[in-house]
Formats: C-alpha cells, structure tokens, sequence
C-alpha cells in the first residue's frame, strides 16, 4: 500500500481498532491511533512497547480488528464442532 491508502484505511472517518495483515502473513492489532506512525515508504508499529518497522509496500490488507476476532471464534467453534475442513480451513485464512 502507498503512504496515502494506508492512512485512509486506518484513520477514515472514525478511528476503529484494525488489523494489519503483511505479505508475509504477519499481522499487527493496530488498538488506538498511536499505535502506527505512516510514513511515505515505512510505518512505524507499536506492540508490547515494542517498535516494529514495516515497509508499506508489504502491508497486503488493513480490516476491521471486530472482523478479525470474528472470523477466529466462527474458526474455533467449527474445529470443535468437528464441522468439515473446507469450511474450518476457508475460516482459518480469515
């Protein structure tokens, strides 16, 4: 993502927590603005106190942290319903 489409995706409208999937599957929980610093070519993540740099060209999807969550207990309830794989392994790319 460019500096501009990432700042549109994590601060339109209303701020609401998100999450940051990487290219290579790496995800961050943005939980409150501070939590990212975009920069033209970088961002800057916090997690744990812990600063992670990011290229913005490896950043492959920013969505809703509520959908996320979401996804992952519809993922947990089908492995445990022992409903079949497609549906368990289609939930787990959420």
């Amino acid at each position: 993502m460019n500096e501009e489409e990432l700042l549109l995706a994590i601060f339109a409208a209303q701020f609401e927590p998100k999450l940051i999937r990487l290219t290579n599957g790496t995800t961050y929980e943005i939980r409150r603005p501070g939590s990212i610093a975009i920069g033209q070519r970088t961002s800057a993540v916090v997690v744990d106190g812990l600063i992670h740099t990011v290229a913005n060209v490896h950043i492959g999807q920013v969505e809703p942290l509520a959908i996320h969550r979401l996804a992952r207990r519809l993922y947990s309830a089908a492995v445990s319903r022992g409903h079949s794989r497609g549906f368990a392994e289609t939930m787990a790319a959420a």
